[in-house]
């Protein structure tokens, strides 16, 4: 009786994870929207480069080479703590710097599309890296995964546009809060 009461907890909770994953997807897809209208009205790129860049780094690690074990060591030396290499893309923060250092200091000149490519490849790579190292087999591991996969791409993108935020001049707080009423509008439409 104990394990049949114990699966049922267990269903229940991955369905309202799951529940949870599907509000949170909605709100996410308003907010990269917004996002993605502020870093191409910002950066003067085309709009495309980000999709494009996703799509490479996807291509890449599909035909190319599987970094997730070189990424892993990166992430672990800098992150001690499974949830923190999970959440934080080292590299894009490393980038910020060098571009910020490069832009501050050194008075060079970048290429937009090539810093848009630059954190796109980094954000993509981190979230491929996330889900090998975070899927499950069950339904009750799916939704976990479904959930904090969305959360940690939530957590991602606010970082990238904070990387943008480096070379591009936009509110990231703006974009922020105008992903979230948009997606709140649509929603109020549906009830």
């Amino acid at each position: 009786m104990g394990a049949k009461q114990s699966n049922n907890d267990n269903f229940f909770v991955a369905l309202i994870k799951f529940i949870l994953f599907l509000g949170i997807l909605y709100f996410a897809s308003g907010f990269t929207y917004q996002f993605a209208l502020a870093v191409s009205g910002a950066a003067d790129v085309d709009i495309l480069l980000l999709p494009g860049t996703v799509f490479f780094a996807f291509c890449y690690y599909l035909f190319v080479k599987d970094l997730n074990e070189a990424y892993k060591k990166i992430q672990t030396f800098f992150f001690r703590t499974p949830v923190l290499s999970y959440l934080v893309p080292f590299l894009l923060i490393l980038a910020a710097i060098v571009y910020f250092v490069l832009i501050k200091f050194f008075s060079v000149a970048i290429n937009r599309a090539v810093f848009v490519f630059v954190g796109g490849f980094i954000v993509s790579a981190h979230l491929i890296f996330v889900s090998h190292e975070t899927r499950g087999e069950s339904f009750g591991q799916f939704a976990g995964y479904l959930f904090n996969l969305s959360l940690y791409y939530l957590v991602n993108i606010m970082l990238l546009a904070a990387y943008f935020n480096v070379v591009f001049n936009f509110n990231v707080l703006r974009v922020f809060f105008d992903g979230l009423e948009k997606s709140v509008a649509v929603l109020r439409g549906f009830f």
